[in-house]
């Protein structure tokens, strides 16, 4: 009885139209879904690669941060140096760091270009530290000179 249903499984007459339709529903399905899943994957990969590159930025931005507050750090740690102690020595690093300050600082709102409210923020960091640098000039040079230098 297997045999004769099998017999007539082969048997059927399939049309050609029919039999075209199947074959090409058959080829044409898994290539597009190839495709389709190949332009997902390209567009995925493209996305993380700009977020890549943003993570990047980011990191750049922040190194950038981090030497200016070590130079600002520098600054603040040699002239209090030389105002407890009176020594020249201290005043090496208040004078490397507070040369290359200023070229960093515009370094780095040259990093932040694309970001309006981190602009605004190291605006009013630069104008502090200008206010400070103009104090600490004038207390090493009261120091100097031998006068009493408020706030110092």
């Amino acid at each position: 009885m297997v045999s004769v249903r099998a017999s007539m499984i082969f048997k059927l007459p399939l049309k050609e139209k029919t039999f075209r339709r199947i074959l090409l529903l058959n080829l044409i399905g898994p290539v597009i879904l190839v495709l389709i899943t190949g332009v997902a994957f390209t567009l995925l990969i493209v996305h993380l690669i700009s977020l890549a590159q943003w993570v990047d930025h980011s990191d750049q931005v922040l190194n950038k941060s981090n030497i200016a507050l070590k130079l600002i750090v520098d600054s603040e740690t040699g002239l209090r140096g030389y105002i407890i102690t009176d020594e020249n020595k201290f005043l090496e690093p208040f004078f490397n760091s507070t040369a290359v300050i200023t070229p960093n600082l515009a370094e780095l709102k040259n990093s932040i270009s694309d970001n309006p409210p981190q602009q605004e923020l190291l605006g009013r960091i630069e104008s502090q530290y200008q206010v400070w640098l103009k104090n600490a000039l004038a207390a090493i040079d009261a120091k100097k000179t031998g006068r009493n230098h408020q706030g110092y």
